[in-house]
C-alpha cells in the first residue's frame, strides 16, 4: 500500500478502464485474479464536497468481486482500498473483517503487481 502504489493504481484504472457514467468521473477496470475471481475496480473522482467531478480526486477504490465470474449474490463480495488500507465491505457476525483465506489481500497484491508490471513497459 502507500500513496505511491495507490496513485499508480488510480492512474492505471483511469487510463485503462472505461468510463461508466455520462459525466466522466467514474471509471471501471475489470481484473481476473489467479483463482478466476472477477474484480470490478471502480474509481470515483470527487470534489471537496464529495460530489462527482471530472477534476476531482480519487480517495478510494471500490471493488465488486464475483468468485469464478459467477454474477449472483452467492458468489459476490465487496471490498475497498485506500492509500492506507485494504478492507472488506462486509464484516462477520462478531465484527471481524470478512476475508476468507485472505482472498482480498491476495487479489489486491496480484492487481498491484499487474499495475507495476504494466508501468514498466
Amino acid at each position: 500500500m502507500g500513496k505511491e502504489n495507490f496513485n499508480k493504481i488510480v492512474n492505471f484504472i483511469l487510463s485503462n478502464g472505461r468510463s461508466i457514467n455520462k459525466n466522466g468521473c467514474e471509471y471501471q477496470y475489470d481484473f481476473f485474479d489467479s483463482r478466476g475471481t472477477r474484480h470490478a475496480m471502480i474509481a470515483y473522482k470527487r470534489d471537496w464536497r464529495d460530489g462527482p467531478s471530472k477534476t476531482g480526486k480519487v480517495e478510494a477504490i471500490y471493488v465488486w468481486s464475483y468468485k469464478n465470474n459467477i454474477k449472483d449474490q452467492k458468489h459476490f463480495f465487496g471490498w475497498s482500498f485506500t492509500k492506507d488500507q485494504v478492507y472488506p465491505s462486509v464484516k462477520n457476525m462478531d465484527g471481524s473483517p470478512w476475508d476468507p483465506d485472505g482472498v482480498i489481500r491476495k487479489s489486491y497484491e496480484e492487481f498491484l503487481a499487474k499495475v507495476i508490471k504494466e508501468a514498466k513497459k
